[in-house]
């Protein structure tokens, strides 16, 4: 797959707004896939906003597997590695595992055909560096609070004393 198929590939399978979009649209530029699929954990630990070159339906489940044995061979902490699952009418692969210490962000699987080789040290290398700011981003995402309303949409159904700071408070 061409460098421009792989942009656009992201834009038609992910929203450019979504804070994920700009590192993985480097991580699509340096290091070209036939295949790629993302996705991120929730809380729970559940793959949840699955993003993906190709629209197969097994993909989610594909990835579920994937992210099992992934962890299963290193259950803390960020992790890139061979894919370990069955990589089908692709000949290599390579899976990101985005996490800290204490919990997992997400997924990330990269599978290549023979046309585009086996991947190199420099983009392993990369990858490496990708998985970090990944990892990072996401764990901000996730320490982040859900977009507040605006101010008088937020006040609106609360009593009074909650929609207003006291008299005496002051902003320090």
């Amino acid at each position: 797959m061409k460098r421009a198929d792989l942009s656009l590939s992201l834009r038609s399978a992910m929203p450019a707004s979504d804070p994920a979009f700009p590192i993985l649209a480097g991580i699509l530029d340096v290091v070209p896939a036939s295949r790629w699929t993302f996705a991120r954990t929730a809380p729970s630990g559940e793959l949840v906003a699955l993003f993906g070159s190709d629209g197969d339906g097994n993909a989610l489940t594909s990835l579920v597997h994937e992210f099992q044995r992934q962890v299963t061979m290193s259950p803390t902490g960020p992790r890139i590695a061979a894919t370990l699952g069955p990589l089908e009418q692709y000949d290599s692969g390579i899976t990101l595992v985005f996490a800290d210490s204490r919990t997992h962000f997400g997924i990330l699987t990269l599978l290549r055909t023979s046309e585009l080789g086996p991947f190199t040290s420099s983009e392993v290398n990369v990858l490496t560096f990708a998985l970090d700011a990944m990892s990072d981003r996401l764990s901000a995402l996730r320490l982040q609070p859900p977009p507040a309303e605006s101010g008088a949409e937020a006040a609106e159904g609360q009593p009074e004393s909650a929609a207003e700071p006291p008299a005496q408070a002051r902003c320090v």
